[in-house]
């Protein structure tokens, strides 16, 4: 199921559902209600499903509201059954990071072979952005790329299994990827990410030449790329330094840093208009559409763009109560993951946190299965697994 998200995520909910199926109907079951530390975020990811169940009753229009619950289930599916079933073992974690991985590495020689043959075919450059991206939404292959960076980068420097040389190629072969994807939220993560590392590697004086080499190795490939193929006429960050005060003036562009300036300008008029309980789950959409024939923001209007920010987003549909539950998910989250040591769950929780502020991660079905998913295998099970490898090795001591 993991494997194939990045690659053709439309069959991920068939599969979803197959595994909760199987879960649920498994002969023996290991069920356990969440540990006292897990229970704040767990309480609060189906408090914020359950908000949206609320917001139908104040929406005028009933059929998106119920789609965009029906988007929305892996919030409350994944984290139901998934955070009340007996964490599996390490090895089994690994094995579902690692297929992860793979199925990133696997998407993305996919959409390199897919470009080669139009280049050679067709004579057309289609190595970045979208034309490269063409099996779904760009920003969040570049999301998903970035987590499974996360994975490798974190395993190689633990020294756990992704020591060997192979690994190393993944890591600069995703650096590639993400330059190529010219995502500028994930190109900014992915700095983030391997500033972070070096620091860290040299305050614990732990793995400090690999770390740098990696980051050093990252900068120089990233320069590369952009001297020689993301040049500045098709480069996404350049030309959004270049063009961004042209939002102030200009409504019918087509730019996205551009567009989203304007977008979350029309969301704040909005949520001043429905502060406290929002427009509804249905309604958010209609209300953008309203606004963008008014000003005349034609490309917004027939691509149906949404907040391009899902705190925009969720204060739209729900107010500031809807606001408050996804922050406080969020922070207790990030307290959850930092106290527990569950790195991998604090770097998930950050890759996402990042997307959240340029896009609607939740309202689409490529977001709500990433975000329910390792949500749950993360943020829900990763500290209930450190517990109990601090646990069996106490008594192995004690012995």
């Amino acid at each position: 199921m993991v494997f194939m998200m990045p690659v053709f995520v439309r069959i991920v909910p068939l599969l979803a559902g197959l595994y909760l199926l199987n879960t649920l109907l498994s002969p023996a079951p290991r069920w356990h209600f969440p540990p006292r530390n897990i229970r704040p975020a767990w309480y609060l990811i189906m408090a914020f499903y359950l908000l949206h169940v609320v917001g139908l009753l104040y929406t005028e229009h009933l059929s998106l509201g119920t789609f965009d619950l029906q988007v929305k289930l892996p919030l409350l599916a994944f984290p139901l059954i998934i955070g009340l079933v007996v964490p599996p073992e390490p090895k089994v974690m690994f094995r579902i990071r690692r297929a992860f991985v793979f199925g990133c590495v696997a998407a993305s020689l996919m959409c390199l072979g897919r470009a080669a043959w139009i280049y050679l075919v067709d004579g057309a450059f289609a190595f970045t952005y979208t034309a490269l991206s063409f099996h779904m939404h760009v920003g969040y292959f570049a999301m998903y790329l970035l987590m499974a960076l996360c994975f490798v980068y974190v395993e190689i420097l633990e020294g756990k299994g992704y020591s060997s040389t192979r690994w190393l190629i993944v890591v600069f072969f995703l650096i590639l990827m993400e330059v190529l994807l010219q995502s500028k939220m994930a190109l900014l993560l992915t700095a983030m990410l391997l500033l972070t590392a070096v620091i860290a590697s040299w305050l614990k004086k732990d793995r400090q030449r690999l770390s740098t080499g990696l980051a050093l190795g990252a900068v120089l490939l990233y320069m590369l790329i952009t001297q020689f193929i993301v040049t500045p006429d098709v480069s996404r960050v350049y030309m959004a330094s270049k063009n961004l005060d042209l939002a102030r003036t200009e409504t019918d562009t087509k730019e996205s840093s551009m567009i989203r300036l304007i977008i979350w300008r029309i969301a704040g008029n909005i949520m001043a208009e429905h502060p406290v309980i929002g427009v509804g789950t249905g309604d958010v959409m209609p209300e953008l559409k309203s606004y963008y024939k008014d000003m005349n923001l034609m490309s917004a209007y027939d691509q149906q763009l949404n907040a391009h920010n899902q705190f925009f987003q969720t204060t739209i549909a729900l107010g500031v109560m809807g606001l408050l539950v996804l922050i406080a998910l969020l922070v207790c989250s990030l307290v959850l993951a930092w106290r527990s040591h569950a790195w991998r769950s604090l770097l998930f929780l950050i890759v996402t946190g990042g997307h959240f502020l340029t896009e609607s991660v939740l309202e689409t079905q490529a977001g709500t299965l990433f975000f329910g998913l390792f949500f749950s295998l993360l943020v829900l099970t990763e500290p209930r697994i450190r517990e109990a490898i601090t646990v069996k090795n106490q008594q192995v001591n004690d012995r």
